[in-house]
């Protein structure tokens, strides 16, 4: 019965060894990425303190934490890189057991096995897949942040403190190995202020907080060696051109109104106009207006976008559709999420997540499903899992996503 309850995991993981096999990279930069970084392996492998003054430094360049690359240094020494890749495949089955854990406690109505069934979609998934392959920290910045999601809502459903330690450990550690998580560490704590009273544990722990984040801190800001808002290489760019805020709102509210697709019916995309809600919906298309007016982000075969930016590229060589699908979102946004603070919320912690230049999608996928489940309104959400063909919606998305990155990466 375990094997039959679980052999989604195992069709789609053996998917995996076979990508494994065949050198699979549907993102298109995952081996070189992890080539490159293969220096910095050797660097603390050598000798720590010396890796640690020069990370980020001229010669060796990177805007990643050094925490993932300095915990592969100690495996490499037991481990060749070839026997770790094969092993860090295991990091996808764990991300998607996880996922099912934390979708378990939240969609508790919901089929378990259809919900086990779900959460196999993140093998799927061309960023999940490709860094299972191509070792890299981003996707254990993800099992620790659904780990995170995980210890919330067991402690919305039991109230008890240790989880909301475990939960802020967890993005602590999430934080640690990729840093742009740290802004969904926000999210937790407004969460835990608003719904825990006790000023003494209030106090416990923003202290315990502040005592965790002060390495971090002094590596980011007190050396300037690591790249957080810089440009790509080659492409020199004022702090003005990389914080273009316009840019991120808009290609970011793409990307998710993307991933939004089959959850969506047709009613959805209606922008309904009525008098209670006329004004908020007067502002928000101003505001729309306003930064389509200033955005300037690049077409190229390089520096993403995002889907919708690139389609709209290559069937209509300009930004038409793209704008389309941007006014579209707003107005989406702002029926699902019901209000103004939850809408700021979102797109402040989403802009933050990624203050440089350059906007790929890999680094929303799989992060804007888990922010749609677990964050949007969780009405919206309860209509999908209602719906008899859920599970055939999802797949046949996440088939074509994979289909798309495929063809990009291969046959482009």
């Amino acid at each position: 019965m375990l094997v039959k309850n679980n052999r989604i995991y195992i069709i789609l993981y053996i998917s995996i060894l076979i990508g494994f096999y065949f050198n699979e990279d549907v993102l298109g930069g995952s081996k070189n990425d992890y080539l490159y970084h293969l220096q910095f392996v050797e660097l603390f492998s050598n000798d720590l303190i010396y890796g640690l003054s020069v990370y980020g430094y001229d010669g060796h360049l990177v805007r990643n934490s050094p925490i993932f690359y300095i915990i592969l240094s100690f495996i490499d020494k037991y481990i060749s890189s070839e026997y770790l890749r094969y092993f860090h495949t295991l990091s996808a089955p764990v991300l998607s057991i996880l996922f099912y854990k934390a979708l378990k406690i939240k969609f508790n109505f919901v089929n378990k096995d259809k919900l086990k069934v779900f959460s196999a979609i993140l093998f799927l998934s061309p960023t999940v897949r490709s860094l299972a392959i191509w070792p890299y920290p981003f996707i254990w910045s993800l099992i620790f942040f659904i780990l995170a999601i995980y210890f919330y809502f067991l402690f919305e459903k039991k109230r008890n403190l240790k989880n909301i330690y475990f939960c802020f450990i967890s993005i602590i550690i999430s934080s640690y190995i990729n840093y742009t998580f740290s802004v969904f560490g926000l999210f937790f704590l407004i969460k835990f202020l608003q719904n825990y009273k006790s000023k003494f544990s209030i106090l416990g722990i923003l202290l315990f907080l502040v005592l965790c984040s002060l390495p971090a801190i002094f590596f980011l800001f007190f050396r300037n060696g690591i790249h957080v808002l810089g440009g790509p290489d080659g492409l020199k760019l004022s702090l003005n051109e990389t914080l273009n805020f316009s840019n991120k709102i808009l290609i970011i509210s793409s990307i998710i109104f993307f991933y939004l697709l089959p959850f969506l019916k047709f009613n959805d995309l209606l922008i309904k106009i009525e008098t209670k809600s006329i004004f908020p919906k007067i502002l928000i298309g101003i505001v729309c207006i306003l930064l389509i007016l200033m955005f300037d982000y690049p077409h190229t075969l390089y520096f993403g976008g995002g889907i919708i930016f690139k389609i709209s590229y290559l069937f209509f060589e300009n930004n038409i559709l793209f704008y389309i699908v941007c006014f579209i979102s707003f107005f989406l946004f702002y029926n699902l999420l019901n209000d103004f603070n939850s809408l700021s919320l979102m797109f402040i912690l989403t802009i933050l997540y990624n203050l440089q230049f350059t906007i790929y999608m890999k680094y929303y996928d799989p992060l804007i499903l888990f922010l749609i489940l677990f964050f949007f309104e969780k009405n919206f959400v309860i209509r999908f899992f209602k719906d008899k063909f859920f599970l055939q919606k999802i797949y046949l998305f996440s088939t074509l996503v994979y289909a798309i990155f495929f063809v990009k990466s291969y046959l482009l």
